[in-house]
C-alpha cells in the first residue's frame, strides 16, 4: 500500500552512497538499513554494481562499520548473500542471521527465474529471532524497536 508506506518513510532520510558518509550523524535509537553490493555466489554471478567493484575488503569495512554503529547504540539491518564468506564474516554477538527467499526476475534463463537465499543480519533481536533456511519469505515484516531516523545506504 503506497499510502501505508508514505506514512512509514515521512521523516526518514533516504540516500545512496558510501555508506561511511552516514557515520557521524548516526545517533542512538536510529535505524539503519543497508543494502550493499552483494557478495557473489558463484563464479557467473553479477555483483559488479559500479566502476569501483565492492571487493571482499569492502565487506569487511562494513562489517566494521556496523560494530562502530552498534557501540552508538543504532539499530541496523543489512541485506547480503547468504554465502559461508557473509556468514563468516557476521558471525557471533551482536550479529542475528535471518535467511530470506527472495524472488529473482531477472536471468537469461526464464526458466531459472526463482527465489533465491539471501541473508538478513541485525544487530537486534527480531520477533523472528535467528532463523534457520527458509524460515522468512521475501515481504514479510521484520519487526524493529521504534527508531528517530531511516538510513537506507547503498554503497
Amino acid at each position: 500500500n503506497i499510502k501505508a508506506c508514505h506514512r512509514t518513510l515521512a521523516n526518514a532520510s533516504i540516500r545512496w552512497g558510501d555508506f561511511s558518509s552516514i557515520e557521524a550523524e548516526v545517533l542512538a535509537g536510529d535505524f539503519i538499513y543497508l543494502d550493499p553490493p552483494y557478495h557473489p555466489i558463484g563464479e557467473l554471478s553479477f555483483t559488479r554494481y559500479t566502476k569501483e567493484n565492492f571487493t571482499e575488503f569492502d565487506q569487511m569495512r562494513l562489517r566494521d562499520f556496523v560494530l562502530r554503529l552498534t557501540e552508538r547504540g543504532a539499530h541496523v539491518m543489512l541485506s547480503n548473500s547468504n554465502t559461508p564468506f557473509i556468514r563468516e564474516l557476521y558471525a557471533g554477538e551482536p550479529f542475528r542471521h535471518h535467511v530470506v527467499l527472495a524472488p529473482r526476475a531477472v536471468n537469461c534463463k526464464p526458466l531459472e527465474r526463482n527465489h533465491v537465499e539471501e541473508l538478513l543480519i541485525t544487530n537486534y533481536p527480531t520477533a523472528y529471532g535467528s532463523t534457520q533456511r527458509g524460515a522468512i519469505a521475501a515481504g514479510s515484516p521484520i519487526r524493529s524497536r521504534p527508531a528517530r531516523q531511516l538510513h537506507r545506504i547503498v554503497a
